[in-house]
């Protein structure tokens, strides 16, 4: 995550599975506008069985090119065995478009 923070503009390169081993993981979801338009609203996910919301932000201005990262923290949850990960649902609940 630090790595992200001190060059907010790289490209995020996903991990292998015995690198994330008893690491604590988290999810970046990345927010840029496109000329023409920009999109906000609240995105929701459900982890561990509980539903969870992060607002994406409409405060971005349409001419900025930065990427603008919102974290889900997942917690120390990756096993060294081929186990499979436990689902993580991600939905929008609103979302907007401008124009």
């Amino acid at each position: 995550m630090s790595a992200i923070y001190q060059n907010p503009q790289i490209d995020i390169q996903q991990l292998k599975r015995e690198e994330l081993y008893n690491k604590h993981v988290s999810l970046v979801i990345r927010v840029k506008h496109h000329p023409g338009g920009a999109s906000w609203g609240i995105l929701t996910y459900k982890l561990k069985g509980k539903w969870e919301w992060i607002g994406i932000s409409s405060m971005i201005p349409l001419s900025d090119p930065r990427f603008y990262d919102y974290v889900i923290p997942l917690g120390n949850n990756i096993s060294l065995d081929n186990e499979p990960l436990e689902k993580l649902e991600v939905k929008w609940i609103s979302l907007y478009r401008y124009p």
